[in-house]
């Protein structure tokens, strides 16, 4: 679902379901996901780089349930993961559809299994080519 607030400024939502199986039940799942975006357009002017400026914040939410325990980790315990991901895109486009990309991401899963639990955060940095 995308939803234009302003001239140059587009909120966009969903969710979505997803079903994986595996071979062993302990590695099938179910996933729920949910995201939400916002992506704001700031012309520059002329004195600037192409442009424009492109900024998305992110919030996605999900959920997977293991269809039953690995008897391997823990037997009595089937796995459950929450997991959250922060995200901020920035985007400077620089020359007909050559652009500069900068993102942000932080990464937090709750396990009901304590070795899937985890805190990880990335930066990127690289070029974009639009064609």
């Amino acid at each position: 679902m995308r939803y234009a607030f302003f001239d140059n400024g587009i909120a966009d939502g969903g969710v979505s379901f997803s079903r994986e199986a595996a071979r062993t039940n302990f590695n099938s799942n179910h996933e729920l996901d949910f995201r939400l975006a916002y992506t704001q357009s700031f012309p520059l002017p002329y004195s600037i780089p192409e442009g424009p400026l492109v900024l998305i914040p992110a919030l996605f939410r999900t959920i997977l349930i293991y269809d039953s325990p690995d008897p391997a980790i823990d037997p009595n315990n089937r796995r459950v993961d929450h997991q959250w991901r922060y995200a901020f895109t920035a985007q400077l486009g620089l020359y007909k559809g050559f652009a500069a990309n900068l993102q942000f991401i932080r990464q937090v899963n709750d396990s009901s299994l304590p070795n899937f639990k985890f805190n990880n955060t990335s930066i990127a940095m690289g070029l974009v080519w639009s064609f």
